[in-house]
């Protein structure tokens, strides 16, 4: 969900392939916490059941659970092991990031430590800004966000929605580091 701040009211819109359009009747995205909108949503791939996110992953050894009988050093290693893992995929598939992100009870059973370098939910509040790269291989548009004095790069699970520079928008999703995947 993005809210989107015309003339100074805040409006809550959802994405409907390339149009926001205000959100509809029934349930918001407000009333459902990030798993249940990810186990209802449209996102491409495979959605992965939650006993992978503590059960080892032999196809995908870089995306390895934080074990929760590990000792504190070894927590620490597979956190950041599974944080540059994660802000590599951000990139290329924020929609897996989505999936795999961990539920806020496990994180929040994490030592501080740990916590520190793991993904996070988060809704944040700010002013987009939209910059258009041209390639010699094509050309993309970067979204980034200014809230609270810091800049997080957006990452679209699904297509865009048409923003400009300078709307003000509120964003849910998962944060790793300073990229966000919404």
């Amino acid at each position: 969900m993005v809210e989107v701040q015309l003339d100074r009211t805040l409006v809550h819109v959802e994405l409907r392939g390339d149009l926001l359009v205000p959100e509809s009747s029934g349930h918001h995205a407000d009333d459902l916490d990030l798993a249940q909108r990810q186990e209802a949503s449209e996102l491409p791939g495979p959605s992965l059941p939650p006993k992978e996110l503590v059960e080892r992953q032999p196809d995908r050894p870089h995306l390895q659970p934080i074990a929760p009988r590990a000792s504190p050093a070894e927590l620490v290693r597979l956190a950041a092991e599974r944080e540059k893992a994660l802000a590599a995929l951000v990139e290329s598939e924020p929609g897996a990031v989505l999936r795999l992100a961990l539920p806020r009870d496990v994180r929040a059973s994490l030592p501080p430590s740990v916590r520190a370098q793991v993904e996070e939910e988060v809704e944040m509040e700010g002013v987009v800004e939209v910059l258009h790269e041209d390639r010699a291989s094509g050309s993309r548009y970067l979204y980034f966000l200014e809230a609270a004095g810091e800049r997080y790069s957006l990452h679209f699970a699904r297509e865009a929605p048409a923003l400009v520079t300078g709307t003000r928008v509120r964003v849910k999703g998962v944060r790793i580091g300073h990229a966000l995947a919404l």
